[in-house]
């Protein structure tokens, strides 16, 4: 039996047992987590540098910002001008290519990798950041399962045409379920914790959207093939773009 006669759910499955041994690394050590993040930002670079069909000279200037963006963030803050002058940079020579979307979409990117480092540079941050991702990921999986069972009304058939209301509102559900149970660890009251979680699964959905509009508009249907079953690391991480920046923003400033 070869990996793709596997069902589509066989397939992530696959996908997501080859990310355990990184998790675990994540879980027990947070500058190992720094580095997962640094590592996955310049891989993602490149993807997007792929995705996006950049002449070379803007893949290694993508690549580069996304490199800073993974560094742990004590880089940006000695170096402010340094890194400010590469996103400004790269931000102009994409709107130059009358790409302003693509540009915007490199903006959101390197913020919620800055998100991500700040995370992990507070106290138990790792495993902070690691309850975050099982949120977005409950919500990722209610959404799956829920819109294949219910089917029903298409939410953003011109974007992204399998997902459907039933599956958002139990991504909606299920994010708020899982944020519920870790109310202490957010120093949230469980009510208030459900419905920060339905938030989180909100953002994480419009993210997911956003990502499926850039690969519509480049005619492409995943941005790699990185992880097994799930595509490249763009296709993983699209539901954190807006949902680490907004927990930053609301925790750790």
């Amino acid at each position: 039996m070869t990996f793709s006669s596997l069902s589509p759910l066989a397939q992530r499955l696959v996908g997501f047992a080859t990310l355990i041994p990184i998790i675990a690394l994540v879980w027990f050590d947070a500058q190992i987590a720094s580095l997962v993040v640094w590592l996955a930002f310049i891989l993602m670079g490149f993807e997007f540098s792929k995705l996006v069909d950049l002449t070379k000279p803007l893949i290694f200037l993508v690549i580069i910002l996304f490199a800073f963006v993974g560094m742990p963030f004590w880089f940006m803050a000695i170096h402010p001008h340094i890194t400010l002058a590469v996103i400004v940079a790269t931000m102009i020579l994409l709107m130059w290519q009358k790409s302003f979307p693509i540009a915007a979409f490199v903006g959101l990117t390197m913020l919620c990798g800055v998100s991500a480092q700040v995370i992990i540079d507070s106290q138990n941050g790792q495993i902070m950041l690691l309850a975050i991702c099982a949120v977005v990921a409950a919500c990722d999986i209610a959404a799956y399962f829920a819109g294949r069972r219910f089917g029903g009304p298409k939410l953003a058939p011109s974007i992204s045409p399998n997902k459907t209301m039933s599956g958002a509102i139990a991504g909606l559900v299920a994010a708020g379920i899982l944020c519920f149970l870790f109310a202490d660890m957010f120093g949230l009251t469980p009510v208030v914790a459900f419905g920060f979680g339905c938030i989180i699964g909100c953002l994480a959905q419009i993210g997911d959207l956003l990502e499926s509009r850039l690969k519509r508009h480049m005619g492409v249907k995943d941005s790699g093939r990185l992880i097994p079953g799930h595509g490249g690391l763009l296709d993983r991480f699209d539901g954190y773009l807006l949902t680490l920046p907004t927990i930053a923003l609301v925790f750790f400033t």
